[in-house]
């Protein structure tokens, strides 16, 4: 009697794993291939993406506001140093007065980019520091 039972559940356990075992490639419908349809525009969310924009432009300073903050002979010393060294720009300007950062760089292989804030001056200087030293890339108005 023990012997057929196990006989059976040996049988049920075979034809549980061919069961399972089983391609289900013949039941996969096709993919459809059919071409997306072009999406038009809603004319709403135009007119609502440029009403947020006028916003966002009434909101900003005039320039005449931001440009009399920025001290314009500084300004110019510290332009006339790009591409030159950073103790070139030391001796133009001075240090810097605010926050320094520096970050990997995106214009060299084996660099770092650096930020120098002249907060009291009103603008910032963007270097590249490398193993030959840091040269001045571009000067910015805060």
């Amino acid at each position: 009697m023990k012997k057929t039972v196990l006989w059976i559940l040996c049988a049920a356990l075979v034809l549980c794993l061919c069961a399972c075992g089983a391609s289900k490639t013949a039941s996969e419908p096709a993919p459809n291939l059919e071409p997306l349809a072009p999406v038009t525009p809603d004319p709403a969310i135009e007119a609502a993406s440029a009403a947020d924009a006028e916003v966002l432009r009434a909101e900003e300073p005039p320039a005449s506001a931001t440009d009399a903050s920025v001290d314009a002979e500084a300004l110019a010393a510290a332009e006339s140093c790009v591409g030159r060294s950073l103790e070139e720009l030391y001796a133009a300007v001075g240090e810097p007065t605010g926050e320094t950062r520096y970050a990997a760089s995106c214009l060299e292989e084996n660099a770092e980019d650096g930020m120098l804030f002249y907060d009291d001056l009103g603008f910032y200087v963007w270097t590249v520091r490398n193993a030959d030293g840091e040269t001045v890339h571009a000067v910015y108005p805060l």
